[in-house]
């Protein structure tokens, strides 16, 4: 590539706000894009690389087009000083958004920067626009999907910290009634689909079937919104819970809530007790059909609902010969020690008490069906239990998993069931099963939003959510299909 200027139609871009410090003497500044796509659409201006040469980037109510150079425009200068090119060669690149799937690709614009205090110094920056409609517009679908909240408590358990009755806040998507209005709902990194917040439900003589969502250790109900949605907009009342002490959506985290994986079963039957109470969705949920699923830890949550009994003195046998395992170890969201934890075990009430009920059953009579994504923990699972699940329970995981690593967890899992049905799909990682990424994401914790090369993380929610969709269609309907109409 050459940094001389090219002649390519006008796009628009407007530096519209301040650089934001990113880990590692990064930077992430934002520009907005124009009649391209629509005014809606924003494109990131990323310094990565260790570039102390960025002073800041200026405010300006300036549009400045591909073939001006910006210092010559009046507004939005790029201050760069000391600066060598070799460094910006590398490091200065300007991309945009790639999480829209189908994707309109725009021409290449060259922006050349000149240095201010070198003015020899010329800097390449490369847009590439990949955009869609779908970045700026609602998905195209017969049944938009509404989405709730609700404040639920278990009135039963106190809180870790002792404070209040556990919280057990709880997303709900349904369908929505037609015409109701879809906006993008995004939660911090994650882009958690398409949505129109307390809209009505839809009028219907039916009432819905209903699945409960379990969330990854320190994950949220959020990152599942792509499986909620997709039921959602097939028929299904779908909940989800953020498990108190393992959630992101909490200010703060606790260390039962990452070891103690059993008090996560109780959360579901809370829910569903207050949901078959809740004055919304009460009259419209069929208590006959309801299911769980889950994803990773979340995963064993929805088979120890099931009637999985946990074994503590097994899982440890298992790991005093595997140390290495994932599973045996605190996971990488957990900000805490395993000494934070053994102190709690000898020092804390609740903790000491928890313990002693882990080996109960958590049964809910009233699941008919488990849908389980790369779950976790099955040599803390006893087998004698496993054996006497009758209610069907399908199991989706990823061939290059290595936190839920199959050949430990979904493949015995599956084996140990007597009606299970396992998929295991190519090129899918443990994270791939969470939300698409936003760039700022993709930027700063790759861990949770990279995916294997040549992986589309929608194209995969989009195949595991048709399954799901056909297995609960399956599962809890009497007429062997969910009403969609």
């Amino acid at each position: 590539m050459t940094t001389r200027n090219q002649d390519v139609d006008h796009i628009p871009v407007l530096i519209d706000n301040p650089p934001q410090h990113l880990p590692g003497d990064h930077f992430l500044a934002w520009a907005s894009g124009s009649s391209l796509f629509s005014d809606r659409l924003r494109m990131p201006l990323a310094m990565s690389g260790t570039i102390p040469q960025l002073s800041r980037v200026q405010r300006s109510s300036r549009r400045l087009t591909a073939d001006h150079r910006m210092h010559q425009s009046g507004g939005g200068q790029l201050l760069l000083k000391s600066a060598s090119a070799p460094v910006f060669r590398r490091w200065v690149s300007m991309v945009g958004q790639t999480t829209c799937r189908i994707h309109l690709k725009a021409s290449l614009q060259k922006i050349t920067l000149n240095d201010m205090n070198h003015p020899s110094l010329k800097v390449s920056i490369v847009v590439t626009c990949l955009a869609v409609a779908a970045c700026s517009q609602p998905p195209d679908r017969i049944n938009p999907v509404g989405r709730s909240s609700a404040p639920f408590v278990d009135d039963e358990r106190e809180s870790w910290d002792g404070k209040e009755k556990r919280p057990l806040a709880t997303t709900i998507w349904y369908p929505a009634v037609a015409g109701a209005r879809e906006s993008e709902w995004r939660i911090g990194v994650f882009r958690a689909g398409w949505t129109a917040p307390e809209a009505d439900i839809v009028d219907r003589p039916q009432q819905l079937p209903l699945v409960i969502l379990s969330h990854g250790t320190g994950g949220a109900a959020a990152q599942l919104s792509w499986l909620a949605e997709y039921l959602a907009s097939n028929g299904y009342l779908v909940a989800a819970v953020n498990h108190h002490g393992n959630t992101a959506a909490e200010e703060e985290y606790s260390p039962q809530g990452f070891v103690l994986w059993w008090e996560r079963a109780r959360d579901i039957s809370v829910v569903i007790n207050k949901l078959l109470a809740d004055s919304r969705f009460a009259h419209r949920i069929d208590a006959s059909r309801i299911g769980v699923a889950g994803f990773s830890l979340g995963g064993y949550t929805a088979v120890t609902t099931a009637g999985a009994l946990t074994d503590r003195n097994q899982w440890r046998l298992f790991c005093s010969d595997n140390p290495a395992d994932p599973g045996c170890s605190l996971p990488p969201e957990s900000p805490f020690s395993r000494a934070d934890f053994e102190r709690l075990a000898e020092e804390d009430d609740r903790t000491k008490a928890s313990i002693e009920r882990s080996g109960e059953s958590y049964r809910d009579e009233r699941l008919r069906a488990v849908y389980a994504i790369a779950p976790v923990l099955f040599p803390a699972l006893d087998k004698q239990s496993l054996g006497e699940i009758a209610i069907p329970v399908r199991i989706v995981v990823g061939d290059g998993d290595d936190q839920a690593v199959p050949e430990v967890n979904a493949r015995p899992l599956a084996a140990a069931l007597p009606n299970a049905e396992l998929q295991v799909l190519p090129r899918v990682a443990h994270y791939t099963f969470l939300a698409t990424c936003s760039f700022k994401g993709r930027k700063l914790v790759g861990q949770l939003c990279e995916d294997p090369h040549g992986t589309d993380r929608h194209e995969v929610h989009q195949k595991v959510g048709a399954d799901a969709l056909a297995f609960f269609n399956r599962t809890l309907s009497k007429m062997g299909s969910a009403d969609k109409s």
